[in-house]
């Protein structure tokens, strides 16, 4: 049974009370519109308007102007449409989608496909092992917890994988994260740390269980890897690291630990590379 919700071109406020399926039409208007238990299906409309699906596997599409849009728990596909939007996939494997504009899209907790669009738009994938695509745009694309594939899409994006980051102990907790940045066309900036610290260590000991593949680095284009500190706090070596077709790889090494692999480039030095402090 499916309950039918059609607004006005005012600004509606309807919280659906049933466990029905829930179909809803914003329409004109600022209109803040949430589905419930079951798998929802809700449009804003015109105007700058909060769509929340709530629990189930809900469609959710915010459309025209600046909107907010929201999953809830469950496996969601959500669009902000038009206008300068911020989606929130929530928890769940989900599909978020900026369209166009100037986005926020995040992906929340889940294993999710996060998308900005066309636009100049902040992408972040949150917890789970995530695809984030920048696409259009001059974006700024991040990974989050776990491991995930990062993806600049065309622009001068920057893209950063790691997500482990304390904010009160400036301790790295997820000590096994792989990352796979990849920046498309554009000259892109590829971050294996900022001015406090270097992602991707192995506290305690010099392994290869975090680190971050560049896929597609290439000086011509403009792009630039930044690390934290100082040369003095870096090595590099070369040698078959990722299987790629029998190229040489550049291995980037913050104080003997391995962080980061540059694919089929074996040209790099420590003065290649930006450093922040």
């Amino acid at each position: 049974m499916t309950y039918n919700y059609y607004g006005t071109s005012g600004n509606d406020q309807y919280v659906y009370p049933g466990k029905d399926h829930f179909y809803a039409e914003g329409k004109e208007g600022h209109d803040y519109l949430a589905g419930n238990y079951w798998n929802d299906t809700v449009y804003g409309g015109k105007g700058n308007d909060t769509v929340y699906g709530g629990k189930g596997n809900d469609n959710l599409y915010g459309e025209d102007d600046y909107d907010y849009i929201d999953g809830g728990y469950g496996n969601d596909k959500v669009y902000g449409g038009e206008g300068n939007d911020t989606v929130d996939g929530g928890y769940g494997n989900d599909y978020a989608y900026g369209d166009y504009g100037n986005d926020y899209v995040y992906g929340d907790y889940g294993n999710d496909y996060v998308y900005g669009g066309y636009g100049n738009d902040t992408v972040d994938g949150g917890y789970g092992n995530d695809y984030v695509y920048g696409d259009d745009g001059y974006d700024a694309v991040y990974g989050g917890f776990g491991n995930d594939y990062v993806y600049g899409g065309e622009g001068n994006d920057t893209l950063t994988g790691f997500g482990g980051y304390d904010y009160g102990s400036y301790d790295y907790g997820n000590y096994y994260e792989i990352d796979y940045l990849e920046g498309g066309k554009g000259g892109d900036t590829f971050v294996l740390g900022d001015k406090w610290t270097s992602y991707y260590e192995d506290p305690g000991i010099y392994g290869a269980y975090s680190y971050a593949v560049i896929k597609d680095y290439d000086a011509y284009e403009g792009d630039k890897i930044q690390l934290y500190g100082e040369k003095s706090y870096y090595s590099v070596g070369t040698g078959y690291y990722s299987g790629n077709n029998g190229k040489l790889d550049t291995a980037i090494y913050y104080q003997g630990d391995l962080i980061g692999i540059v694919e089929s480039v074996s040209n790099l030095s420590l003065n290649s590379f930006s450093y922040v402090s």
